[in-house]
């Protein structure tokens, strides 16, 4: 990506965008996964009762369930069409993306990796947002969770007197 930069002129993070620009066009047709992240950065993760995330060195993972049941939580679920990630900093959504049901009675696990750019030397909050959507267009209540990345670098190594 650096290499790409300096050719065209513009920063390692631009290339990242516009990258995850194609690869968000893409993944519409293929549901492919958007993957890119400017650097590596150490592992974390944060879980929420139905929702998990992790971050790695070039995505987030959102980890959850199907629902199975309609919003009674007791009445067998029979029109699923699908579920929705939504990726959100302060409160606007900044990414999503639809994942179509496999089985209209859902209970499937399902595992999206999810590209976001992260500068050197900053963090990011991001506030992962789940609902699933019947075929009548029905939402559900979301399930949410927190992931902070942190791409602070600690100070550079002295020099040992």
């Amino acid at each position: 990506m650096k290499a790409i930069g300096q050719k065209l002129g513009i920063t390692e993070a631009r290339v990242c965008q516009l990258y995850q620009g194609v690869i968000r066009q893409a993944r519409a047709a293929f549901t492919a996964a958007c993957v890119c992240l400017v650097g590596g950065v150490l592992p974390v993760w944060a879980q929420t009762p139905g929702l998990d995330l992790t971050q790695n060195d070039v995505s987030i993972k959102v980890i959850y369930l199907e629902p199975t049941t309609e919003m009674d939580e007791v009445t067998p679920l029979t029109d699923l069409a699908k579920t929705t990630i939504y990726l959100k900093e302060n409160a606007v959504v900044f990414d999503s993306l639809d994942v179509a049901a496999i089985e209209p009675t859902g209970g499937k696990r399902i595992e999206q990796d999810i590209g976001v750019v992260v500068e050197r030397g900053k963090t990011r909050t991001i506030e992962a947002v789940v609902t699933a959507t019947d075929i009548s267009g029905n939402e559900s209540d979301p399930v949410t969770a927190l992931l902070t990345i942190d791409r602070i670098p600690p100070g550079k190594v002295k020099k040992a007197q």
